[in-house]
């Protein structure tokens, strides 16, 4: 999969509003040591979690994975919800949405069952 500049461009915009925030609510942007290191071994000291990769970096990325299959199961429930409410009630969220951003004639008529 190739990147586009696009895409690099929103992932260097989403790493640097993460790191703003987080210098925002006062957690420092690298190690108190002053320092980054690729590895950090030691599980017990006060630079654990503070360096680019550590023991506990497994486990962060099977957590990213989980949350993904959560969220990506989540909406495949949204959508057949969102569906199934269209169709039944001919309204929803996705349709309220729409009203409100692009009122639309055609949908109202639909709505109102003309």
């Amino acid at each position: 999969m190739k990147l586009s500049p696009t895409h690099i461009a929103l992932l260097a915009g989403v790493v640097a509003a993460a790191a703003l925030a987080l210098y925002l609510i006062g957690h420092p942007l690298i190690c108190k040591c002053g320092y980054v290191k690729l590895w950090h071994f030691d599980i017990e000291s006060a630079e654990n979690s503070q360096h680019l990769v550590d023991w506990y970096t497994p486990s962060h990325i099977i957590h990213g994975f989980l949350f993904y299959w959560l969220l990506w199961l989540a909406a495949v429930i949204v959508i057949a919800l969102e569906v199934f409410i269209g169709a039944m009630i001919r309204d929803n969220l996705t349709l309220n949405v729409l009203m409100f951003l692009w009122p639309l004639d055609s949908v109202l008529q639909w709505q109102q069952g003309r």
